[in-house]
């Protein structure tokens, strides 16, 4: 006898993902939710509202965004975090993706507030 103990529902509105690698194998994965009153590393104040704080994630394009929360899972040490403008988890990937060698050459240093995001 099985017993199912969570139904199918949207990515977005999902407490937990079941995943099927290649090989057949079946991970469940809790999603977590991180909030700007649990944002205790890695904050950036606003200044212009002090009771405002933002992290920043990276996009698949090389930009940034500055978000209240972030949806994220790990599995086998990668972690996916949730971006809303696909719909989906993706992979979290180094700042080099997609990015050519002398873009970095030909930028200057970060300012102390680039550094903190």
């Amino acid at each position: 006898m099985s017993i199912c103990t969570h139904n199918r529902c949207s990515l977005e509105n999902s407490k937990k993902v079941l995943l099927i690698d290649h090989f057949m194998q079946k991970f469940t994965e809790n999603i977590i939710c991180i909030s700007n009153d649990r944002l205790s590393y890695h904050q950036n104040r606003d200044d212009h509202d002090g009771d405002n704080y933002w992290v920043t994630i990276p996009k698949a394009d090389g930009n940034f965004e500055n978000v209240n929360s972030i949806l994220y899972f790990e599995n086998k040490k990668v972690r996916y975090i949730w971006d809303n403008d696909v719909r989906e988890f993706i992979k979290l990937h180094g700042l080099d993706k997609d990015i050519k060698c002398t873009y970095f050459y030909q930028k200057n240093g970060l300012f102390s507030e680039d550094q903190k995001r």
